[in-house]
């Protein structure tokens, strides 16, 4: 499922036009951006919680030559589900 699938599913639940929902979603992962960037951690029950780790500088090898690289410091973005929805999805499929 794709942000045009999530669109059309969002806008047949809530009775919205395909731009609306587009817009709530774009806005809510605006808000998700934002925040992370900001230094927070987002939790939403029953889905998880975003955050954003720091990484910190590092000198590679390139597997395709035997160059050394710097990696520059920086933060990643992390995603962990919630214990519900790990339940959930394994009662369903596993």
């Amino acid at each position: 499922m794709n942000k045009k699938d999530l669109a059309k599913v969002l806008a047949k639940k809530c009775n919205l036009s395909m731009g609306k929902s587009t817009e709530v979603i774009n806005t809510f992962v605006g808000i998700i951006i934002a925040g992370l960037y900001c230094g927070e951690t987002i939790s939403i029950n029953g889905l998880g919680n975003f955050s954003a780790i720091y990484k910190k500088a590092s000198i590679i090898r390139l597997p395709n030559s035997t160059e050394m690289v710097v990696v520059p410091a920086r933060f990643i973005p992390k995603f962990r589900c919630s214990k519900v929805l790990k339940s959930k999805f394994r009662a369903d499929f596993g």
